[in-house]
């Protein structure tokens, strides 16, 4: 997933929000995957995990509903954060199926509660293909989560 062009501007060692041209950026590029089921990822530069989640809060505050996917980019160990709105959870999304989904792609472990997760990996030249899984992950329901789906005829793939 190539990220927005823009000038990087930096704040300390990470890169803030302004460098991929504001939450508001990000938050543009969204797609719906499914109906009311948007999608956006970015991978930057982040200097620290703590950087990026800040910076996909900020992102959040501009979507609303959606699923947020966001990449550290470090050859050694990238990192990738998810989080995904309460309303979506409340339909069966979780960001720990998500993240775990995405963490075959850096060869890491990860993992975490419906509305946030995170992962670690030591193969950076897999963020791009961990957020397309992320994205295909969110296109396909897990095991189980169809069956509630066709009960609850809340969303349909």
């Amino acid at each position: 997933i190539a990220a927005p062009q823009g000038r990087a501007k930096r704040k300390g060692a990470g890169v803030t929000s302004a460098a991929v041209g504001g939450p508001g950026t990000v938050a543009e590029r969204a797609v719906e995957l499914a109906p009311g089921v948007r999608y956006t990822s970015y991978v930057g530069a982040y200097g620290t995990i703590d950087e990026l989640k800040a910076a996909a809060k900020d992102v959040r505050g501009v979507l609303g509903s959606g699923v947020i996917a966001m990449g550290l980019e470090d050859a050694a160990a990238p990192q990738v954060f998810v989080t995904v709105s309460d309303d979506l959870g409340e339909r069966g999304l979780s960001a720990g199926d998500l993240v775990r989904a995405a963490m075959p792609a850096i060869d890491g472990k990860g993992g975490g509660s419906p509305a946030m997760a995170q992962g670690r990996g030591s193969r950076g030249d897999g963020l791009a293909a961990a957020m397309a899984a992320s994205e295909a992950a969110v296109q396909r329901p897990a095991p189980g989560q169809l069956r509630r789906v066709i009960n609850a005829t809340e969303l349909q793939w």
